[in-house]
């Protein structure tokens, strides 16, 4: 929606004090990469590799800024009602992922989440029109767990048509739920060509991508999949205490996902994301 309120918290100047630390940061210090397919593809590209550790020069990530798209569009289920991302358009909100326990609505009982509360959520979701977008929202508990991001995605694809942005385990479920959305849109081709889902991997904070994100981010990007490369750091624990440190942190693990990315597909759809937060000192946990 057009009329909603946009903030800018940071002037432009700082923006650019933060990127600059950030392309510091990726060169000097680098960032762990546990998969030897992505450190081969760096290692071409012209970064600096020992052992996992790969350092990423200046000229490589501004090419990978300049590759990347600065938007896309979603769609539904139906490959309808475009939802423009990026490039300067409309703020959209959407719901979060991964708590394992639920507030039954009955009972007011904490509990494991279970596939029927995704479905529950998914359902009201699509139902508010404040939401433009959802997530399955939860961990389910009662299913193997080596299956759970396939019916977690089952249970909101069937109960909305509204875009879904998901969280695969590993690879193989990733491919899991792009042949079931694949099956949804009428094919994989029409899939990609009107995307109704984002690929959700996660780096480890501080600066290391875990060899299961780099598979999902290296897949995704493969075939053309909309990427959202999202840290979930905690200032003081995971992060440097300061703002202007955690930010940076997090935008260097943003900013390699989007080497990785360009350098397996430019012009791949990537949104930059982040978890950010601080540590409650008492208790060593997120604040």
């Amino acid at each position: 929606m057009s009329d909603r309120v946009r903030i800018s918290v940071l002037t432009d100047d700082e923006v650019e004090r933060i990127h600059q630390a950030t392309l510091d940061v990726l060169q000097r210090t680098g960032v762990r990469v546990s998969s030897d397919e992505a450190l081969d593809l760096l290692r071409a590209s012209g970064c600096e590799v020992v052992g996992d550790l790969v350092r990423i020069p200046p000229h490589i990530v501004e090419e990978a800024l300049r590759a990347a798209p600065s938007g896309f569009q979603l769609y539904d289920r139906n490959g309808e009602n475009p939802l423009p991302i990026g490039d300067g358009g409309p703020v959209h909100y959407g719901t979060g992922v991964t708590n394992p326990n639920f507030r039954d609505l009955d009972t007011g009982e904490r509990r494991p989440t279970r596939v029927q509360d995704i479905r529950d959520a998914a359902r009201l979701c699509d139902a508010l029109t404040g939401y433009d977008w959802i997530m399955p929202l939860g961990s389910v508990q009662d299913v193997p767990q080596q299956a759970a991001d396939v019916h977690e995605f089952e249970a909101a694809v069937t109960n909305t048509t509204k875009p879904i942005v998901f969280i695969a385990s590993d690879r193989r479920g990733l491919q899991d739920i792009v042949e079931m959305a694949s099956v949804v849109a009428g094919g994989q081709d029409r899939l990609l060509a009107k995307p109704f889902i984002v690929s959700y991997p996660e780096p480890a904070s501080p600066l290391f991508h875990v060899k299961e994100a780099v598979e999902k981010l290296l897949y995704s990007a493969e075939i053309g999949l909309p990427i959202v490369y999202t840290p979930g750091l905690s200032a003081g624990g995971t992060a440097p205490v300061t703002m202007a440190g955690a930010l940076t942190t997090a935008n260097a693990e943003c900013l390699s996902g989007l080497v990785m990315a360009q350098l397996v597909n430019p012009g791949v759809p990537f949104t930059v994301g982040g978890v950010l937060t601080i540590m409650d000192m008492a208790k060593g946990t997120f604040s």
